[in-house]
Parts: C-alpha cells; structure tokens; sequence
C-alpha cells in the first residue's frame, strides 16, 4: 500500500520491520540484532511504551514507571538494549526541556513524567 507513495519511501523498513524482535523470534521475516534496520528497533520500543501507556478497551494505561520496567525486562530479547537506554534519555530530555520551558513560563514544574502537557498551575 505504501510501496506507491514516495515520500514515504524511507519509512517502508520500520513499517515492514518494526514487529522484529532482538532475539531473532519477532515478524515477517525473523530478523535478529543488527540485521533489523536501526530506525524500526527504535520504533518497536516506542510503540510498545506507546501501546502500555495507552488505555485499552481491556485495560488501564500503566504508568511511566511501569512501561519502562516491561522495556528494560524485555530489552535484549524482544527490544534492542541500545534502543532502549535512547528512548529512556529521549523522555528524560522531554522532561527537563518541558520543566524548562515551564520554569519561564512561572509554571510550576511537573512532579511526573507522564505529565507532557504545559498548563498553568491552581
């Protein structure tokens, strides 16, 4: 579907290749380690945290604190280790950027970092 799209032409392995797993146990095509493109093990680790952060009709949203624990358990099996401690530095400098931003804002910093919106505090 995509294949006919041209701009999307670079994203086609992270689509095709994001359910890959470290472990060589993922799909379509079983791919392992550093055979899977770069850019699709960072995918998998963010739509995973994505999907765990989330609301489900079966389930709650876990927490930040929660999602991370499952990617660091799952991390050299179904997730890239390197990935992993990228995507954890990303959200961290979210974080000090948002309280950054915040801080001249005379916006009262977030106490979590699940809090990604900037509001004015009570």
């Amino acid at each position: 579907m995509l294949h006919n799209v041209s701009f999307l032409q670079a994203a086609l392995p992270v689509v095709r290749h994001h359910h890959e797993r470290w472990d060589g146990k993922g799909y379509p095509d079983r791919l392992r380690g550093e055979w899977i493109p770069k850019p699709a093990r960072l995918f998998a680790v963010i739509d995973v945290y994505d999907a765990l952060t989330s609301d489900r009709p079966y389930r709650s949203a876990m927490t930040h604190e929660e999602a991370v624990g499952i990617l660091r358990r799952d991390s050299d099996t179904h997730f890239d280790p390197d990935m992993v401690i990228a995507f954890e530095e990303l959200i961290a400098e979210q974080g000090r950027m948002q309280d950054a931003v915040r801080a001249l804002m005379g916006i009262r910093p977030s106490t979590t970092r699940e809090d990604t919106s900037i509001t004015a505090s009570a």
